[in-house]
């Protein structure tokens, strides 16, 4: 029996990593939380499908991710909260364990998640997607929001196109999407 075996029935949701940060191995109640189904995520990149942040905007899941670093090292990673995103590009947050197994020279990882609730046991409310981004990363937004091209939205807030371009990676990063169109998406929902 090996660790996805173990955790394939778990209550929470729970997927292993292998020393890659690819996904091996996904259970039906992080399929129920979380929408992705083991068949289109088995192989990817934890940090793409979760598109982690902490409170404040800030990655963390990464390609060299806290947690591989510290199970690689023999060190437990402390439990955590972070915001992930859905399939459906919903943020959502989890509170987040891990397991690590070590076979053969091979580190892998499993995370054990569960969504945040409330004391009355109802999802705990999720904060608009707006609220994390800057008055200026908000009216560009609402210019990509309106179809406005990089140097349109430069030439009418005044700055350089660069200067667009990093707000646009900013707002990616604390919206935790990969396009321009999913943050449009995300923050008309």
């Amino acid at each position: 029996m090996d660790l996805s075996d173990v955790l394939a029935g778990a209550a929470d949701g729970a997927f292993v990593i292998g020393p890659d940060g690819g996904i091996l191995a996904w259970n039906r109640a992080a399929e129920r939380i979380l929408g992705h189904r083991a068949t289109e995520i088995l192989g990817r990149p934890c940090c793409e499908v979760l598109a982690g942040q902490d409170a404040v905007g800030s990655r963390v899941c990464k390609p060299a991710c806290k947690v591989m670093t510290l199970a690689r090292d023999g060190s437990a990673a402390d439990t955590f909260d972070m915001r992930a995103v859905t399939k459906t590009g919903r943020p959502i947050w989890l509170n987040v364990s891990t397991l690590t197994s070590r076979r053969g020279g091979r580190t892998l990882v499993a995370h054990l998640f569960r969504a945040v609730t409330t004391v009355g046991g109802g999802p705990a409310p999720i904060e608009s997607p707006t609220s994390v981004l800057t008055r200026r990363e908000l009216e560009v937004i609402e210019l990509l929001a309106a179809g406005a091209r990089t140097r349109e939205m430069a030439e009418r807030l005044g700055v350089s196109p660069t200067t667009i371009r990093n707000h646009v990676q900013s707002i990616l990063g604390k919206l935790g999407v990969h396009s321009r169109l999913e943050a449009v998406a995300l923050v008309r929902r």
